[in-house]
């Protein structure tokens, strides 16, 4: 999977943010207070979306049955299955951000399912189920990058320790 060439254009240009709001990015997070850090490009490995690093933690939740009905997350090569909304399907999904705080167990995704040269956004968002049990729902963003890279605000200059 390639990284969408406007993401490369955006960080060649400095205008690709460190950190998101993420109320501004996804209005279910508004109450949550999570901000979203951004991937950047020493951390995108030179545009190979298959070696994003942070994508392993996912990889890892959907080799375990438990983890994986928790996050949501699946290989349809381990199962076969066609794997929908609200589900992410790890072998078509690249990490460019996450939770900028330990412990926020939020994603920011490129879902390829969409598209391989423009594919849409997602988030997870965790809400408790009929039976109080918390279940991870993967909600869209925006129906493609170019769509994303559109609301994203101009990126802020002041140092990363700042924003605390």
């Amino acid at each position: 999977m390639e990284l969408p060439t406007l993401l490369g254009s955006l960080i060649d240009q400095r205008r690709w943010p460190r950190f998101l709001d993420g109320s501004g990015v996804a209005p279910h997070l508004r109450d949550k207070g999570i901000n979203i850090e951004l991937l950047q490009a020493n951390e995108l490995y030179n545009g190979d979306a298959s070696k994003i690093a942070d994508l392993d933690t996912l990889q890892l939740f959907a080799d375990n049955e438990k983890a994986s009905h928790m996050y949501r997350v699946r290989r349809p090569s381990a199962d076969g299955a066609n794997i929908e909304l609200p589900w992410l399907d790890v072998e078509k999904a690249a990490v460019i951000g996450g939770g900028a705080d330990y412990g926020d167990d939020v994603w920011l995704v490129l879902d390829y399912r969409s598209g391989a040269t423009d594919p849409r956004v997602l988030v997870n968002e965790f809400v408790r189920d009929e039976n109080e049990n918390l279940r991870c729902y993967w909600r869209e963003v925006a129906p493609t990058f170019s769509a994303f890279a559109e609301i994203l605000p101009e990126p802020e200059t002041k140092p990363w320790w700042k924003f605390w």
